[in-house]
């Protein structure tokens, strides 16, 4: 893997981490509806990082997302099918509490995505250890 990708792959860890930070902090003050986008860029990056070891970069969100469902989670099966279907919920769930003024995001479903977010980071970063090996030792996990 060349320098360049192995820089771009370490910045999106740091911006993982990053939102991840901030979307507790946010969820711990009841900021919901800033809490949930922050935890969809979490998700987002790491998705990111692992896409773009094997695969030309994107940062187009609906062409990451769907390609990154359909070759981690359906032909490598390397992610549990839930959390593609989870991946697409934040996603369109982010959308709302960016975009729609009026939105009201209930507390228990913040609280359930802000929850199910971290176990999803933890099976990526888990992914990251196992499959980008390069990459892990230059981010330090």
């Amino acid at each position: 893997m060349d320098e360049d990708r192995i820089k771009a792959s370490a910045g999106y860890y740091d911006l993982a981490l990053q939102k991840k930070e901030l979307a507790d902090y946010c969820m711990n003050s009841s900021r919901y509806k800033q809490a949930i986008p922050l935890d969809y860029y979490y998700i987002f990056n790491l998705c990111r990082l692992i896409y773009s070891v094997e695969y030309e970069d994107t940062s187009k969100h609906k062409t990451l997302l769907g390609e990154f469902n359909r070759i981690y989670v359906h032909e490598k099966k390397a992610i549990p099918s839930e959390y593609g279907s989870f991946l697409n919920s934040l996603e369109k769930q982010r959308g709302l509490c960016d975009y729609e003024a009026n939105y009201s995001l209930d507390k228990d479903l913040a609280q359930y995505l802000h929850k199910k977010a971290d176990e999803f980071g933890k099976i990526l970063v888990e992914y990251i250890k196992s499959e980008c090996a390069e990459i892990a030792k230059v981010i330090g996990i």
